[in-house]
């Protein structure tokens, strides 16, 4: 009784630190909003609900981004 409830335990513990198992993603491939490039994302988009940007074009955006803040801070601070 006693090998059979620690064959058990030993299933259980091993069970722990395996791997789990994991679906693959369902890719789908989309173009980039401003250059036209093929894109492949891990989900499915929605229709004119999210802006999808090819990395380049993701970069660029965070950039120009970054820029109009710096160029509203200067403003505000302007004012003061």
């Amino acid at each position: 009784m006693n090998d059979q409830k620690n064959a058990d335990i030993e299933k259980s513990i091993e069970a722990l630190y395996e791997e789990p198992q994991r679906q693959p993603k369902e890719v789908h491939t989309v173009k980039c909003e401003k250059c036209g490039f093929q894109v492949a994302v891990p989900y499915k988009p929605a229709v004119n609900n999210r802006h999808i940007y090819c990395p380049l074009c993701f970069a660029e955006t965070l950039y120009e981004d970054d820029e109009l803040d710096d160029e509203l801070d200067d403003e505000l601070d302007d004012e003061e």
